[in-house]
């Protein structure tokens, strides 16, 4: 969310659709960073008890510097224009955009988009319940619920006890056989799908051929 209000809108689908590919590279550079630690380990009992401490930490420090990093962040535009701080917003467009950057043309854009929905009167819970956005509102509720009921978290999560408990991998190479689901995951998942989505411009596309990039993106499920 906060990455679509900060970005001006000729470039907004690029980065959303970047941040999305990254999520699934941070996964699969989880996996290789596991799989190097349970390579690692000198025996049965250290495996156990000290690996799951190094996967971790090696977790924790980028996670806390982009932590630290998050405190400098500026405030969203969007936001600051919702509460009536239009010079700030004005100077954080400028900021993340450049001084020739047309920011009174996107406060305006904004303005009208909140008249529009009626987020400044009725609130953004009652406008998403709108006759006017309840069925977009319902599909991506359904979406959002179905890409986690599929079980694609377990797999991600639990993908090396999975392989272990059926049988067709050890404790060991159940994290190189991890690598593969991480593999996989990248460019199925986010390279056709959200990627080429928000990445190319499907403007000038047929129907059909946004129809088969959409239902490849929904293959997921």
């Amino acid at each position: 969310m906060y990455i679509g209000e900060i970005s001006a809108q000729e470039i907004r689908g690029k980065t959303l659709g970047f941040y999305q590919m990254m999520i699934a590279f941070g996964i699969l550079l989880v996996y290789l960073v596991n799989a190097l630690v349970a390579a690692q380990a000198p025996d049965q009992v250290w495996a156990t008890q000290y690996s799951w401490r190094f996967m971790l930490g090696a977790m924790a420090l980028p996670g806390s510097f982009f932590m630290i990093l998050v405190c400098f962040l500026p405030e969203s535009p969007r936001w600051l224009i919702g509460k009536n701080r239009d010079a700030e917003a004005n100077k954080i467009m400028k900021y993340i955009n450049g001084e020739g950057y047309d920011c009174i043309a996107e406060l305006s854009e904004i303005k009208r988009s909140f008249a529009t929905s009626g987020v400044g009167s009725s609130g953004a819970t009652t406008s998403l319940l709108s006759k006017k956005y309840r069925r977009v509102s319902f599909t991506i509720l359904v979406m959002a619920l179905l890409a986690n009921l599929c079980g694609i978290n377990a797999v991600l999560y639990y993908g090396n006890v999975l392989l272990e408990n059926i049988g067709i991998a050890n404790e060991r190479s159940a994290y190189y056989q991890q690598i593969i689901i991480g593999i996989a995951f990248l460019p199925l998942r986010y390279g056709p799908c959200i990627g080429w989505i928000n990445m190319v411009d499907v403007s000038s596309w047929s129907s059909d051929r946004l129809s088969a990039l959409y239902r490849l993106r929904c293959s997921e499920f």
